[in-house]
């Protein structure tokens, strides 16, 4: 009778081979995963946060909120337009890393009304940390993706000719609605208004001796006094000394209105844009 020793030593000597094998194979494989998931890591750190398409914060989200509106339907002067460039870019600078930027501007048409500039401020490449960031490549990446296109936007806005009308409920509430999900937020949030605050629309207008109690019962103020609920408003104050228009029913106006609307702050002596 014939005996199969050989035969099984052989097999286990293939199997264990086998084994050996499939158990490099997967060391590779892992490898592999490692190695591309380090380059990954690597490339992310080198460019800072991974951010989405509003080059907000991916995993998180912005971590606050910051609208101005422009109110520019009357002209501003060159002392008037570079003060207000300084008070942006101070506002910019003061801006937290990943808080959302929207810029709108006070139109006269409906469809031109929201915002123009809606981005997340990416990190800048003085705050990067040079061990283990590419500082050259995340203040390329701030300055060509949004500072350049900010400065664009806006320098075009201060830019652009006066208007007859002046809409500032509708045009605020239509840049408030175009920040993506700036109103129902929980982070911090605030609005910074831009203007002469003389509102001047079908909705309410200064120059017809409208007044808020009149306003407060018609049925605009429904869908023009709200969603400002727990947000701090900032009040940049372009003066009119010429308006024609009693200033204490405008400021009481709009002392009443963003109390109604439910803001949590309000502040109107942080901005001098008057003449030198």
């Amino acid at each position: 009778m014939s005996r199969r020793p050989r035969k099984r030593r052989a097999t286990r000597a293939g199997r264990r081979r086998g084994s050996e094998k499939m158990l490099w194979g997967g060391v590779m494989v892992a490898a592999a995963v490692v190695a591309i998931g380090g380059i990954v890591l690597v490339q992310s750190m080198l460019r800072g946060e991974e951010v989405n398409e509003w080059l907000c914060p991916k995993a998180s989200g912005p971590v606050g909120a910051l609208a101005v509106l422009l109110d520019l339907t009357d002209s501003l002067n060159p002392v008037q337009h570079r003060r207000l460039q300084g008070v942006l870019d101070h506002r910019i600078a003061d801006a937290k890393l990943g808080t959302m930027i929207a810029v709108g501007a006070v139109r006269a048409a409906s469809e031109n009304r929201g915002a123009d500039f809606v981005l997340c401020k990416p990190m800048e490449g003085e705050k990067a940390n040079a061990l283990y960031q590419n500082p050259g490549m995340i203040e390329e990446r701030y300055r060509k993706e949004f500072r350049e296109p900010f400065d664009s936007i806006v320098s075009a806005m201060l830019d652009s000719r006066g208007a007859d009308r002046s809409p500032i409920m509708e045009s605020l509430q239509a840049l408030l609605v175009s920040a993506p999900g700036f109103v129902d937020a929980t982070y911090s949030r605030r609005v910074i208004v831009v203007s002469d605050l003389i509102q001047n629309s079908e909705a309410f207008s200064f120059y017809r001796g409208d007044t808020w109690k009149g306003f407060i019962r018609s049925p605009d103020a429904l869908r023009l006094a709200g969603r400002l609920q727990d947000i701090e408003v900032e009040i940049c104050r372009i003066p009119r000394p010429d308006a024609g228009v009693d200033m204490k029913q405008v400021d009481n106006f709009w002392f009443n209105y963003f109390n109604r609307a439910g803001v949590s702050s309000i502040r109107t002596s942080t901005c001098p844009l008057g003449d030198l």
